[in-house]
């Protein structure tokens, strides 16, 4: 990230009306320098008990958020966690079903950790083309038991005479659609032009939440054997 600091110049304009004398606290000086504060600040920090956290800014005017169009302001020592790193973590980056056979449902998971996160955030995924094949074709998206999921609802898949590839996500922050862990729906995909999912996501400050992406594939007799394979992206954005 690049700063730019912009400093205008402009000329005075004589005005026959005295605007009354403002002045600041004086905070440090020597012979050859002196800075002066809007305030001073007495004390802040985090203090904490096995009942509460709290945050604090003593002696500061006006500690408060301020919004306008162009800017934010965030006076106060709370809102030193704008600084902390936005992370976003996932335990393994590849999903091995190895061998599938028919009428056999294969799962397998991975927990994805979203960490400091002052204004909320989001989780997307999409997948870049079906479980495929080049010489076999591909695997069809679920579409859960009797076609009770979609892009936007999950739905239960228990039956293991329903095929195709989805995903169950539970923890924080998850859509509401997935009740239970045997809620899926399928991952849309950026061969069909369509939107990613929103599979976390919050509007609060938000620390170490946490969610458990589960994969699920299961295939019909007249699927052909092979190595299927495709890539699953996420994208992990912050909110201010």
């Amino acid at each position: 990230m690049q700063i730019r600091i912009l400093i205008l110049t402009l000329p005075f304009i004589l005005n026959p009306f005295r605007l009354p004398e403002v002045f600041a606290q004086n905070g440090m000086d020597s012979p050859n320098y002196s800075i002066d504060y809007g305030n001073i600040n007495v004390t802040s920090g985090e203090k904490s008990s096995q009942n509460y956290n709290l945050t604090d800014t003593v002696g500061q005017f006006g500690s408060s958020q301020y919004n306008s169009n162009g800017y934010i302001v965030r006076a106060g020592f709370q809102y030193i966690y704008s600084t902390a790193p936005f992370i976003f973590s996932i335990s393994k980056t590849a999903i091995p079903f190895g061998k599938i056979l028919p009428q056999t449902p294969v799962i397998d998971s991975a927990l994805l950790t979203v960490t400091n996160s002052v204004g909320g955030y989001s989780v997307t995924a999409i997948e870049d083309t079906p479980l495929e094949n080049n010489d076999s074709g591909y695997i069809p998206e679920t579409t859960c038991d009797n076609n009770s999921c979609s892009l936007n609802n999950a739905g239960v898949w228990v039956s293991n005479s329903s095929y195709g590839f989805g995903y169950n996500i539970r923890g924080d922050d998850v859509p509401a659609t997935f009740k239970q862990d045997t809620y899926f729906q399928p991952f849309p995909s950026q061969t069909e032009s369509e939107a990613a999912a929103i599979i976390m996501s919050s509007t609060k400050p938000s620390v170490d939440r946490q969610g458990t992406i589960t994969f699920k594939v299961n295939i019909s007799n007249q699927q052909q054997p092979g190595n299927y394979q495709n890539i699953i992206n996420f994208t992990a954005l912050p909110k201010y």
